[in-house]
């Protein structure tokens, strides 16, 4: 399959689909939307990503014509399927899983990118033993500094604890058999969560390693993550064939 996108789309379900897609399909990127028709003709794609109001009658009739799948992004609906951005979520990335390793879990590592949070950054490196990492500085000798995405899956292999304050790493966590303890403006069912100071303090006062939790957690995410996503996606395109691949690597890591 031949996938060919616009370039800089903003979209989390792009980006559920996109990560997953690109490590089997070839991958076509349009950096300039005046060049489409072009692009088109010379990459020969079997789906197209396009933002809404780059769709237009050149190129539905390319795609009716060619049997090409459209996928818009936007508010209108002008693909066979339209990712709307105000209803989108992230949702787990599975490939998290090959940075696994059989090592020693002992930290509790902090990881901050949001300068709103600082204080309380501040208030785990004054009252617990934590090690922090991210964008925002914190003048503390338990502030390890910044670190790459390559660094953190690796971190996170080693936690045995970590806060974050990003859903997306609650996922990341969970799939490196790391306990989460996330920020959240809500509760979270079988995740300890803070949205405050205080809680936050009650999370580390009380800070069980619960492997049922963690179980529970697993098993919700394999049910709902960015692969079983791209073989909906898939699924209702009509790419049967590329569907049933993810599905193939599904099973596998579910064993």
């Amino acid at each position: 399959m031949k996938v060919l996108c616009e370039n800089n789309i903003r979209s989390l379900s792009f980006n559920n689909i996109i990560q997953n897609i690109q490590h089997k399909y070839s991958i076509g990127v349009i950096n300039d939307v005046k060049n489409t028709a072009k692009s088109l003709n010379d990459f020969q794609p079997d789906l197209l990503v396009l933002r809404a109001e780059n769709i237009d009658s050149v190129v539905k009739a390319y795609c009716h014509k060619n049997n090409t799948k459209l996928i818009s992004v936007g508010e209108e609906e002008k693909g066979d399927i339209t990712f709307n951005q105000a209803t989108e979520r992230p949702l787990p990335n599975l490939k998290i899983i090959d940075f696994k390793e059989n090592v020693d879990k002992t930290d509790t590592s902090v990881f901050i990118n949001h300068p709103e949070f600082t204080f309380l950054a501040n208030f785990l490196a004054k009252n617990y033993n934590v090690k922090i990492y991210g964008n925002v500085k914190i003048n503390h000798p338990q502030y390890l500094g910044e670190i790459t995405d390559v660094d953190f899956y690796e971190i996170l292999n080693r936690s045995k604890f970590s806060v974050v304050f990003s859903p997306v790493n609650i996922y990341d966590s969970v799939l490196l058999d790391t306990y989460p303890i996330a920020y959240h403006p809500n509760q979270i069912e079988s995740c300890k969560t803070f949205n405050n100071l205080i809680s936050l303090a009650d999370c580390m006062d009380n800070i069980l390693e619960d492997k049922s939790d963690i179980v529970t957690l697993k098993n919700q995410i394999l049910r709902d993550n960015s692969t079983t996503f791209t073989i909906s996606v898939l699924e209702r395109l009509g790419f049967y064939e590329e569907a049933g691949e993810f599905r193939q690597d599904l099973e596998e890591i579910q064993k």
